[in-house]
């Protein structure tokens, strides 16, 4: 094998490993997500439903207009919309969070990016609210979410920001401190998702994309909620701190939440309220 063909088989090897690191944070999203309706309505379903108002306004959704909101978890965003009397279709992975988002929103459907049962130009919006985060091809999420929206329709998204504010990463600084360990066998998110952290890169991106009047801004506000709430969500199973508690000796998570309450601390209210701060990337663009 000559100098050319080893570097090619390198290569190779490379772009079969990178597939199949994404196709584990996948299907860690999957698994992760599975059967936590309960524990996500009780905890981060408040935190995420903050951002709401202003994701409507920024995709200007009004009455009358056909809204698709993508990740609608609990249908936080899909009810908002009708409130202000979008017509509104909503899907999520995950059937558990589909069954919660159907109470309010009766066009709620099972499906997952980057592959949506629905024909070329059906919206008039497309939402997304903390969704595209959880997503291993962000590229080939948004031509999905592109070719659904009609000539001239409006997108909007938002994700966590980084780096994360003292509240927003209270839960990872709790781990961190306690010592926990992540199994090796638990992905990581892939390099692409770090676009979506800050303004300009998720800009970027959405230029990329082919999507244009694309504007952005980081949305601040603190989340108020108590100590036992707060740390239900890990406990609960919710997202990758959850999955991660999970995976820790018994000894490991009484340290963790030891941490947790210690540095919780820093956010107390004289009411036992904690106050956490956070911020979420907001975009909006148009096809």
């Amino acid at each position: 094998m000559d100098a050319v063909d080893a570097v090619d088989a390198v290569d190779a090897v490379e772009a079969v490993e990178a597939v199949e690191a994404v196709d584990a944070f996948d299907a860690l999203e999957r698994r992760i997500w599975a059967a936590s309706a309960g524990g996500y309505t009780a905890s981060v379903a408040r935190l995420c439903a903050h951002t709401v108002p202003a994701l409507l306004d920024a995709a200007d959704v009004r009455p009358g207009v056909a809204v698709l909101d993508v990740g609608t978890g609990t249908g936080a965003v899909a009810a908002a919309a009708r409130a202000r009397g979008a017509r509104v279709v909503a899907v999520d992975a995950e059937p558990a969070m589909v069954a919660e988002a159907g109470r309010t929103v009766p066009e709620a459907v099972v499906a997952a990016l980057p592959e949506l049962p629905f024909a070329d130009s059906t919206f008039d919006v497309v939402l997304g609210n903390f969704v595209l985060n959880h997503v291993g091809r962000p590229a080939a999420a948004l031509a999905e979410l592109r070719r659904v929206l009609r000539p001239a329709g409006r997108l909007g998204l938002t994700a966590w920001a980084a780096p994360a504010p003292p509240g927003q990463s209270l839960l990872a600084r709790a781990f961190e401190a306690a010592g926990a360990v992540r199994p090796a066998d638990l992905p990581s998110p892939p390099a692409a998702l770090a676009a979506v952290t800050e303004v300009e890169g998720f800009r970027a991106l959405l230029a990329d994309s082919g999507f244009g009047a694309v504007d952005g801004r980081v949305v601040r506000w603190d989340h108020r909620t108590s100590v036992e709430a707060w740390w239900g969500g890990p406990a609960g199973g919710v997202a990758f701190l959850g999955e991660l508690l999970r995976r820790q000796s018994p000894e490991a998570r009484v340290g963790v939440r030891r941490e947790f309450e210690r540095l919780a601390g820093e956010f107390m209210g004289v009411e036992g309220e904690l106050a956490l701060p956070h911020a979420a990337v907001l975009v909006s663009a148009r096809r």
